[in-house]
């Protein structure tokens, strides 16, 4: 039989290659280009000192050591489990990534702005629009596929979670939560992504394989909007932020004008926490508002 033409996916990449650099690089700040710099650590470079070096530096920002940590577990293990969440849910296809190839540029502040994967392998099921190219392993069905991306998370993740699980006192089911809080809701507050179900479907999927060690999941679904059918999701845990101090500074206009429109329909205030809009903390009804909003909101200002 042959395979499904490349229209058939969500995303229609005609290759591994194209889907790489042409889709997922541009949104996740994957490189290449590697700027030339020293500030591209692995797995190996963010051990538990540098670790601890980044945990402090948010923590003198006004962050709690168990939100830092947080923080940290989402912005590194977590953005590659993004990564993968994006190409598992819009294009079928599992990236099979080494984790001594994986690196970060780490920006002063301590979070990352790039990630650069190495050379992944990529594992698609049989009949898959890529299943013929040169270098791509297929395997048996979409149940394969998944196991294979969940290989990649926590190949990444678990050395990560457990070097952060001594820097405060957070629990691993805690930090779990922002890796697969991460994968599940991949394809949120993008809206140049093309919605689709079963895109929700395949990330609901993946976070529910019973190796899995995130003890909550996250919820993605499609819903509506005024400006059309949007991902909208809610976290199986919390960052913590609504406990820290807000971060010093005035954000850029298009951002205060956003914030304005929010604050007025979500205010904060005793009994309200400034929680996120995708928080565990909040009825699944209000997570849909607030997002339902951002997206009318962004929709609008795009023209």
């Amino acid at each position: 039989m042959s395979p499904a033409p490349a229209s058939a996916l969500p995303v229609a990449a005609p290759d591994p290659r194209a889907w790489l650099d042409g889709w997922l690089a541009p949104r996740l700040g994957i490189a290449p280009p590697l700027r030339p710099d020293d500030a591209w650590p692995g797995l190996a470079g963010l051990d538990r000192a540098r670790l601890a070096d980044l945990h402090a530096r948010l923590a003198a920002d006004g962050a709690t050591g168990p939100a830092a940590a947080k923080w940290l577990a989402g912005w590194y293990a977590g953005g590659l489990a993004a990564a993968v969440g994006r190409t598992l849910g819009l294009a079928r296809a599992a990236l099979v990534v080494d984790p001594a190839d994986v690196r970060w540029h780490v920006r002063p502040e301590g979070w990352p702005d790039g990630y650069d994967l190495g050379a992944p392998a990529v594992a698609v099921a049989a009949g898959h629009p890529w299943a013929e190219h040169p270098g791509v392993r297929v395997v048996a069905d979409a149940d394969a596929v998944r196991e294979l991306a969940l290989d990649s998370v926590l190949g990444v993740a678990t050395p990560l979670v457990t070097r952060l699980r001594t820097l405060a006192k957070v629990g691993l089911p805690s930090l779990w939560a922002e890796v697969g809080d991460r994968l599940g809701l991949a394809v949120t507050s993008d809206l140049a992504l093309p919605v689709d179900e079963t895109v929700a479907a395949e990330l609901r999927a993946v976070v529910a394989l019973p190796r899995a060690p995130w003890k909550a999941r996250p919820r993605l679904e499609v819903g509506p909007t005024a400006a059309g059918p949007a991902y909208l999701g809610q976290k199986g845990g919390c960052c913590l932020a609504y406990l820290c101090q807000e971060e010093a500074g005035e954000p850029d206009p298009a951002q205060a004008a956003w914030l304005a429109v929010y604050r007025e329909r979500f205010p904060v205030g005793p009994g309200r926490p400034d929680y996120c809009s995708t928080c565990s903390l909040l009825e699944a009804g209000e997570c849909a508002a607030r997002q339902r909003l951002w997206v009318e909101h962004h929709s609008a200002g795009r023209g």
